[in-house]
């Protein structure tokens, strides 16, 4: 079986590709102060996910990362056979990642898009890690991973390569949320398979929770930086209330000030009744 592949030959070519951008909050601090101790603590993140964030053995997931300071690049080529199963793994893969760091004490926020790329072991560039950097840089703004106008695009079937997800949300209900401002994101609290196990799902909570008590708490004094994690209390709250509610886990001290709950809503059906497009594209 051929693999999608970012050579034509021996030539190197630019790709149609899905690719995401993921950025830890705080890079700049944590690389200022990085030390021995913190060094080895986020090797073992990356050898941790690994298996899951670089997958080049398998068509559908064919998919490969790099990782530099706190960033990380993870990119699949297009194979022009099912777009929304390559996005939806990837969306599955970053799930996990951002799972996996927030619970370790290491918030991230990034964007997902779709365009031209290239990577091998020495080099990741074009128009689509542009996107995604700035997506990252100007629209994601708190601990959440974007989805961009191709994305959203590639899950709406044009009718002749595949239509999986005709006017069906269902696959995707989980996956995505829609935010108060209209932009999807990952919704990483769901990305465990063992989400149904009570004691799990207690146990994530009730990490998550006491994370964003400690945030809320060390960055009262800064506005700019504590509304990042207020947002994360008003996700945490929004999940816990939609997906368990047989569970009782939530942020109850959030200094609001002026703030407002956010508002989020779920992936039902696509397409949307109100395609997020032009605002995807401004990030």
């Amino acid at each position: 079986m051929e693999l999608p592949s970012y050579f034509d030959g021996d030539k190197p070519i630019l790709t149609d590709s899905l690719v995401a951008y993921l950025d830890a909050l705080g890079t700049q601090q944590r690389a200022q102060n990085l030390d021995n101790e913190s060094l080895a603590a986020d090797l073992e993140i990356i050898r941790e996910f690994r298996h899951i964030l670089d997958r080049q053995d398998l068509k559908v997931r064919s998919q490969q990362f790099a990782a530099f300071t706190d960033n990380v690049v993870l990119a699949a080529p297009v194979d022009g056979f099912s777009v929304a199963r390559q996005l939806r793994f990837m969306i599955t893969s970053v799930a996990h990642y951002q799972l996996g760091t927030t619970l370790s004490g290491q918030p991230i926020r990034g964007g997902i898009s779709r365009g031209f790329f290239f990577a091998n072991d020495e080099l990741v560039t074009g128009p689509a890690l542009i996107k995604s950097v700035l997506m990252e840089e100007h629209a994601a703004t708190n601990p959440r991973v974007l989805l961009d106008a191709g994305c959203y695009e590639s899950i709406i079937p044009d009718g002749t390569r595949d239509n999986r997800t005709t006017g069906n949300g269902v696959q995707w209900a989980d996956a995505l949320l829609v935010d108060g401002d209209g932009l999807l994101f990952v919704n990483y609290l769901l990305a465990n398979d063992r989400v149904t196990v009570p004691a799990e799902v207690d146990s994530r909570l009730t990490r998550h929770r006491e994370l964003i008590d400690d945030w809320l708490t060390e960055f009262r004094s800064q506005p700019a930086i504590l509304d990042k994690y207020i947002w994360m209390a008003d996700y945490h709250n929004y999940v816990q209330r939609e997906f368990f509610p047989d569970h009782s886990i939530f942020v109850t001290d959030i200094p609001r000030s002026n703030h407002q709950a956010r508002v989020f809503s779920r992936v039902t059906k696509f397409p949307l009744d109100h395609a997020p497009t032009e605002l995807m594209e401004s990030g």
